[in-house]
Order: C-alpha cells, then sequence, then structure tokens
C-alpha cells in the first residue's frame, strides 16, 4: 500500500500534468516533499521559501545575498570593486532536480508533461517567493527583500551607506538577480 504523503503527490502531479494546478498546489508538493530535499540545497531553499515565506535568515539563497551585500558594503567603506553573482536558482536545474527527486521516491512521472508545465510551476514558486524579506543585523542594511522582474526574482537591497567610496540613502535601491 502507498503512503498517504506518496498519494498526495500524485494527485497534485496529476494536477500539474493537466495543467490545472497554482500556487496553493505547489506550495503544497514542495512543503511534502522538503525533507526528501535535504541532499539538494537549492530545492531546499525553494522549499523553505515557501513554508516561511516572511523572513529568511538562512539558506542557500541567504548566503548568496549575505556574501553580495557585505562585499558591496566593503568597497563602499574601503573602495575596491563589487562582484556580480551567479543566480542562486536556474528555471531548468530546478525542474531536473525535482524530477529526479521524485523518481527516487520511487514516483513514475512524466518528464515531459512536468517540462510542458515547468514555466507555469516556476511562476509559481516566484509567486511565492515574491516580497519575502531577508534578515540581517546591520543597521546599514535598512532592508533586503525579494521583487519579481517577470520571469526572474531579484533581490533588492536598501541602504544606508556613509562612503566614502560608495553613498547611499536609505531610499536608494539595488538589485541583482536570485533566480533566472
Amino acid at each position: 500500500m502507498k503512503n498517504i504523503k506518496v498519494n498526495r503527490i500524485e494527485k497534485v502531479l496529476q494536477k500539474i500534468y493537466l495543467g490545472n494546478f497554482d500556487e496553493g498546489d505547489v506550495a503544497l508538493l514542495f512543503i511534502w516533499l522538503r525533507w526528501d530535499f535535504v541532499d539538494n540545497a537549492s530545492l531546499l531553499d525553494l522549499a523553505n521559501f515557501v513554508a516561511h515565506n516572511n523572513e529568511r535568515d538562512r539558506g542557500v539563497s541567504f548566503e548568496h545575498i549575505h556574501k553580495f551585500v557585505y562585499n558591496f558594503i566593503e568597497v563602499s567603506e574601503k573602495g575596491g570593486s563589487i562582484y556580480g553573482l551567479p543566480s542562486v536558482f536556474n528555471k531548468e536545474r530546478v525542474i531536473k532536480d525535482l524530477e529526479e527527486v521524485l523518481e527516487t521516491l520511487g514516483l513514475k512521472i512524466d518528464k515531459d508533461k512536468i517540462e510542458n508545465q515547468s514555466t507555469k510551476i516556476i511562476d509559481c514558486l516566484l509567486e511565492l517567493m515574491e516580497e519575502t524579506e531577508f534578515r540581517f543585523e546591520d543597521s546599514r542594511i535598512v532592508r533586503c527583500f525579494l521583487k519579481r522582474n517577470g520571469q526572474k526574482m531579484t533581490f533588492c537591497l536598501n541602504l544606508d551607506l556613509k562612503g566614502p567610496f560608495i553613498i547611499t540613502s536609505h531610499n536608494t535601491i539595488i538589485q541583482s538577480n536570485l533566480f533566472d
């Protein structure tokens, strides 16, 4: 007999195959699979976004943003180069990794149908992630949050920097890609 979790996942997959799903279905799928994602830091972070999307202070996305923010602050104070970072999440990789996890659970999946719905799956994830705040214990970081820009997710920073190399006010917004 199949366990309840697998039955629930199969029901959501059927909705995905038919294109009859929304962000609530994707949220449930990622929440139910969260502990199956422990070996995949990116999928685990996405599942944690879904489960705890009000404020984040850990995970691969937080580490990515943390690195960028503190490089930016250091350059504002000491000079040097601001280093751009590649996006944390890639749409195609997220879908492929999701398929792999589903297969490791013994589910017979239709990859073609999942891939046909991949844009909508990603849209749902982006919808669930938008406006998530990242918590920093640094007064120079006024606010750090996610903002959707079409099919991409960017992180936005409001920094209050006094230079001498870069000076910003708390109204200045700096953006960089998180999900492409």
